[in-house]
């Protein structure tokens, strides 16, 4: 479990901390010694269920990390990455690329599948765009 300290000279005075799986220690100022505790609790709580989402990933875009999950894939043809990549450009970064990782629900990548089947591609390019966003999904945390 966390701890809160409190700073009497601040506009914000508890500060609650709490150590992330990934062993880096986060910290939240509040007004209210009892707003920092719910919020202790409920890192704690997303830790123990394995939801717990690292506060820095709200900064990465889907476009930036799922170029970065791409490129990590090796030993494809070219045929194989000319087709992931169009398939990234004209499916993908349009409508999820300016999204932050911790913005996009299930809902809309629904929503996205629904919208690209409506435009007429055929299910297994629809299929591969899939399998692109889930793997980038999948893959490890970018901020370690």
């Amino acid at each position: 479990m966390g701890s809160i300290r409190r700073r009497s000279d601040r506009q914000r005075p508890y500060l609650a901390r709490y150590r992330g799986p990934d062993g880096k220690e986060r910290t939240t100022a509040f007004r209210r010694k009892v707003d920092a505790q719910r919020w202790l609790v409920e890192r704690e709580r997303e830790k123990h269920r394995g939801e717990w989402v690292d506060p820095a990933l709200g900064l990465v875009t889907f476009g930036e990390w799922v170029a970065e999950t791409e490129a990590t894939r090796l030993n494809r043809r070219k045929s194989t990455l000319a087709r992931d990549d169009s398939v990234v450009r004209t499916l993908i970064l349009p409508t999820l690329g300016e999204r932050t990782l911790t913005s996009v629900e299930p809902i809309d990548i629904r929503q996205w599948v629904a919208v690209v089947s409506d435009r007429g591609y055929a299910p297994t390019t629809i299929a591969k765009a899939y399998q692109i966003v889930a793997r980038a999904f999948r893959m490890p945390s970018p901020m370690g």
